[in-house]
C-alpha cells in the first residue's frame, strides 16, 4: 500500500539525546546520594565504586547503541539511588538520635552524681560541672572521656558512702539502691526520671541535624538548654511542645529546600547535555543558585530551564527526523538540495523528485515538531506530459517499492520509520502540486551528490 501515508520517525540522534538526558539524571541522583553519604560519614570506597560501576554500565550501553536497555534501566536506577539516600538518611538519623540520647544520659548521670555529692556535703568537681553544662553539645569523641569522669566520681561517691560512719546505713543504701558493686548505669536505672528532652524532641532534633548539618539546629541551642534547666514539670512540657513545633517547621522547610536542590542538580545535569552557546547564561545562573543555601527563586527558574530543555529537545528531534528522511531519499536517488530541510520546517511541506523528473515527486509534510510526517506521491499541476490514471498508478507502484528500500536504509543508520496509517494504491486521486518543479530541474547531475552532502551536514 503506497498511497498517502502517515509515518513516525525515531532517529538515532533522538534516542541518543533521550538516553543522554536520562544518564545525566542518573548522575545527578548519584551525586546527591554521595553528598548525603559523605555529609553523614557513611561513604565507603565500596559504595562509591558500586555507584560508579552502575553509571559506567549505562554509558557503555549508550555508546553501544543499546538505547532500549538504557531507557529501561535508567529510571529504576534513579529510583534506587533516591531510595538509598532515604535509607542512609534514616540510618544517620538513628545514629544521631542514639548519640543525642547518650549525651542526654551523660548529663543526667552527672547531675544525679552531683546531687548525691550535695547530699553528702561534698564539693562538686569542676569537671562534673562542665559535663553538666556542655555534654549535650559535646563532640562524639569527647563522650567516652566524659563518661569515664562521671563513672570515676560515682565510684568515689559510692565508696565513701559505704565507709562513712555517719551514713553507713541509710545513705549507703540510698546511694547504692541496696546493692554492692553495681555500675553507674545500674544505679541510674533506679534514679528519678530524666528532666531532659523527651524522645519526640530528640527525634525531630536528630532529623534536623542530619538534614542540614547543624546550621539551623544551632539557633535552638539556648531553648534546648532552658528545657534541661527547668525544674517545673508543667513549664518544661510547655517549653518542649513549643520547641517541637518550631523544630518541625524548620525541618519541613529544610526538606523543601533539599528537594529543590535535588531538582537543581537534575536540571543542571540535563542542561549540560544540550548544546548551544546561548546556554551560558542559564548555566551560570544555576552555578550561582547552587551556592545559595536557601535556593531563593529556584522554582520559577527551574520551570524556565525545563521549558527551554524541552523546547530545544523537540527542535533537535524534529530536525533530526527531517534530516533522516531527506538523507534516506537522497540515497534512493532523489534530489536533495541545500535549504530543503529549512524550507520544510518553515513552510510545513516540500516536494522532492529525482533529477530530471518534472511530472511526479514525493510530498513531505507534517507539523512543526515533525512528530508525525505525511508522505505521498504527487503529480505536477502543470505536467510536461499529460497525466493519466495509468501514469499516476505506475508512480504509486514505483513509490511502493521505494518505501521498503527507505525503511531498510534508515534502519541501517539506526533510525526507525514506522508506518502508522496508509491508503492503498489508487484509493485516492493523486494530488496535484504546484510545488513540483520548485525544488527540481536546472540542477546538473554532477552537482546532486555534493548538494545532498551539504544539505545534510
Amino acid at each position: 500500500m503506497s498511497g498517502p501515508k502517515v509515518i513516525r520517525v525515531v532517529t538515532r540522534e533522538e534516542l541518543e539525546a533521550i538516553c543522554s538526558r536520562l544518564i545525566a539524571r542518573v548522575g545527578a541522583a548519584s551525586t546527591d546520594l554521595l553528598r548525603t553519604l559523605g555529609r553523614n560519614e557513611l561513604l565507603t570506597d565500596a559504595i562509591e565504586k558500586d555507584i560508579a560501576g552502575r553509571i559506567k554500565a549505562l554509558s557503555d550501553q549508550l555508546r553501544a547503541g543499546q538505547f532500549d536497555a538504557v531507557q529501561r534501566q535508567a529510571p529504576p536506577l534513579i529510583a534506587f539511588f533516591k531510595g538509598e539516600k532515604q535509607r542512609y538518611q534514616q540510618l544517620a538519623i538513628a545514629k544521631a538520635e542514639a548519640a543525642r540520647k547518650e549525651r542526654q544520659q551523660l548529663v543526667d548521670a552527672a547531675a544525679s552524681v552531683a546531687y548525691a555529692l550535695q547530699q553528702q556535703n561534698k564539693p562538686i568537681p569542676d569537671e562534673l560541672g562542665r559535663i553538666i553544662e556542655g555534654a549535650l553539645s559535646a563532640k562524639p569523641e569527647n563522650v567516652p572521656s566524659f563518661r569515664a569522669e562521671v563513672d570515676k566520681v560515682f565510684r568515689s561517691l559510692l565508696s565513701s558512702a559505704k565507709s562513712s560512719p555517719v551514713a553507713s546505713g541509710d545513705l549507703a543504701a540510698k546511694l547504692s539502691g541496696g546493692l554492692t558493686g553495681q555500675s553507674l548505669s545500674q544505679w541510674l536505672s533506679v534514679q528519678p526520671a530524666s528532666r531532659g528532652a523527651s524522645d519526640r524532641l530528640i527525634h525531630v532534633l536528630s532529623q534536623l541535624e542530619v538534614l542540614e548539618g547543624g546550621m539551623t539546629l544551632a539557633q535552638f541551642a539556648t531553648r534546648i538548654a532552658a528545657i534541661d534547666r527547668e525544674a517545673k514539670i508543667d513549664r518544661r512540657r510547655l517549653l518542649e511542645d513549643s520547641l517541637v513545633l518550631d523544630v518541625s517547621a524548620a525541618l519541613a522547610q529544610r526538606r523543601m529546600i533539599e528537594e529543590t536542590r535535588v531538582q537543581v542538580l537534575e536540571v543542571a545535569a540535563e542542561l549540560a547535555t544540550v548544546a548551544g552557546k546561548e546556554l551560558a547564561d542559564q548555566r551560570e545562573r544555576i552555578r550561582i543558585l547552587v551556592l545559595d543555601p536557601d535556593l531563593v527563586g529556584a522554582a520559577d527558574f527551574l520551570d524556565e530551564v525545563r521549558g527551554f530543555i524541552k523546547a530545544r529537545a523537540a527542535e533537535n528531534a524534529a530536525a533530526a527526523r527531517r534530516r533522516a528522511v531527506l538523507t534516506g531519499l537522497a540515497g534512493l536517488g532523489y534530489e536533495v538540495s541545500v535549504g530543503m530541510e529549512t524550507a520544510w520546517a518553515q513552510e510545513g511541506s516540500i516536494v522532492v523528485a529525482k533529477p530530471g523528473a518534472t511530472d511526479y515527486g514525493v510530498e513531505l509534510g507534517g507539523p512543526a515538531d515533525a512528530s508525525r510526517l505525511q508522505v505521498r506521491v504527487v503529480g505536477a499541476a502543470a505536467p510536461v506530459s499529460p497525466r493519466s490514471q495509468q501514469r499516476d498508478t505506475e508512480q504509486e507502484k514505483l513509490w511502493c517499492s521505494e518505501v521498503d528500500e527507505l525503511i531498510a536504509s534508515l534502519d541501517r543508520s539506526g533510525t526507525e520509520l514506522i508506518i502508522e496509517r496508509a491508503l492503498g494504491i489508487g484509493s485516492q486521486p493523486l494530488k496535484s502540486s504546484a510545488l513540483l518543479g520548485q525544488h527540481t530541474g536546472g540542477v546538473a547531475t554532477d552537482e546532486v551528490s555534493s548538494r545532498k552532502s551539504r544539505a545534510l551536514k
